[in-house]
């Protein structure tokens, strides 16, 4: 029988023995050592338990009421009255008779001051995540469409509909979406049109390809070979140091929870992200329609928006666990020469084509003040506009009479400070895109004769919107 090991016997030549992970030759216990192990292992059961770091401050937040139980009692006593209170209001406002709010927020909560909640029954306030939904949004119907204001305007337009991945385009890369993606739908359009070079629009998370299929063309094709002659980004980022309200879900835990969860389905289900959205903006999008749908028993408008806003999409598992990390968490596309993309090291500082940018003032998914930064990495000339309203509203803003908007706009430089740009820039009523067309229709040629949707080389492949848009 083999005795118990102690400290002072070494083990056998060729085995380690356990101890002397936490314990020094002497038998005095390694504290650093220790403290690692216990952290590792205390890691790894909230990574498996609590990976987004919620059950902890619930349970806190338990444990603190348990400490003071005559306020818990107050508070609980006081709970019935705010119920009655509160279903009294409800018969009220259901009857259409005007009713107080029964409980007050606290006078530092800004986030129910918007009279909306008490003065109106609906609330035109939309969440969008554009990598997880389909490219309709731009297209909505007649009068919103972006689309329709291009072609109204004397440019064909060429739009993307990704393909709405499963679980055998698990392996789908970044690469993927730039090569087959991005350069294929404009040399597309090259090829379609006979013009040599196109203008490029990138809208959101397809403004951030878009600036990475920049650099990567400048390199791929040599500066004066770039098949784009001048480019938009609509609400982007390029710069994700502050990436807006989404950053409560950035780290290190996190992005490895997903990325394991994307591993075993082959995907990234567009529900899950969505989801982590309405959080962000539960007031307006959860707790609004609990209080209108299930207190006051009113029936929702129609609203193309939210509609588009809920058909979600997957997200292939290589290509959204590089974004979330590379991105995201490490922020390397600002860093020249950290990412290698479809075999070419990526540098924004090689793009030389004018850019366009447009951000939106309240936007919670790209702030303004975080995409203006874009600026500071592009060499070209470029001019900046911030409009009025939020990621969607704030592009799916066609001109109308009287305006309902406005927007603030000026060319910017590379010093420039988000603060300092708005000083000077120029305020004006109405819809930017009337100063886009400014810009863009001098760089565009000469008109032609209408072409048609498709051609021998191109032929139709059916009606539009196509067949990706309507893929569950």
């Amino acid at each position: 029988m083999r005795t118990p090991s102690h400290a002072g016997r070494h083990p056998p030549e060729g085995r380690t023995h356990p101890r002397r992970q936490v314990f020094s030759p002497n038998g005095v216990p390694d504290g650093k050592a220790l403290y690692r192990q216990v952290t590792a292992l205390k890691d790894g059961i909230a990574a498996r338990a609590d990976p987004f770091g919620v059950a902890a401050p619930l349970l806190h937040a338990q444990l603190a009421w348990l400490m003071h139980p005559q306020e818990l009692s107050e508070r609980m006593a006081a709970l019935t009255t705010d119920l009655w209170q509160l279903q009294w209001h409800s018969f009220h406002r259901s009857v259409g008779l005007p009713s107080p709010d029964p409980v007050r927020p606290h006078a530092d909560d800004p986030r129910f001051a918007d009279p909306v909640w008490t003065e109106s029954p609906t609330w035109d306030l939309v969440k969008v995540t554009p990598w997880i939904n389909k490219f309709y949004v731009l297209d909505l119907n007649p009068k919103k469409s972006m689309v329709r204001y291009l072609l109204d305007q004397g440019l064909d337009v060429f739009i993307t509909s990704w393909k709405n991945p499963d679980e055998s385009m698990r392996d789908v890369s970044f690469d993927d979406y730039i090569r087959d993606g991005v350069d294929a739908i404009v040399q597309v359009a090259r090829e379609f049109s006979g013009a040599d070079r196109v203008h490029a629009v990138g809208y959101c998370i397809g403004g951030t390809a878009l600036a990475i299929y920049m650099a990567w063309a400048a390199r791929h094709f040599g500066e004066e070979a770039v098949p784009v002659r001048d480019w938009t980004l609509l609400t982007t980022l390029v710069d994700f140091h502050k990436p807006g309200d989404i950053e409560v879900f950035i780290d290190e835990g996190s992005v490895a929870h997903l990325t394991a969860q994307m591993e075993r389905k082959g995907y990234l289900d567009g529900k899950d992200m969505a989801s982590s959205f309405r959080l962000l903006r539960s007031n307006s999008l959860v707790w609004h329609y609990v209080v209108h749908g299930w207190l006051y028993g009113e029936a929702p408008a129609p609203f193309d928006v939210l509609h588009w806003n809920m058909d979600t999409t997957r997200m292939p598992y290589a290509m959204h666990a590089w974004y979330l990390r590379e991105l995201y968490l490490n922020n390397h596309l600002i860093q020249p020469g950290a990412l290698t993309v479809a075999g070419e090291p990526i540098d924004l500082h090689a793009i030389r084509q004018p850019l366009y940018a447009v951000a939106a003032e309240d936007d919670h998914i790209a702030p303004w003040t975080q995409a203006f930064r874009t600026l500071h990495h592009i060499a070209a000339d470029k001019r900046f506009v911030l409009s009025s309203s939020g990621h969607i509203l704030g592009i799916v803003n066609p001109p109308v009479r009287p305006a309902k908007r406005r927007y603030w706009v000026g060319s910017a430089h590379r010093t420039d400070k988000a603060a300092q740009w708005r000083d000077r820039a120029e305020t004006h009523a109405g819809s930017w895109r009337d100063d886009w067309m400014a810009w863009l229709k001098p760089r565009a040629g000469e008109l032609v004769p209408a072409r048609p949707a498709f051609d021998e080389r191109h032929p139709s492949l059916g009606d539009a919107p196509g067949t990706y848009v309507l893929e569950p």
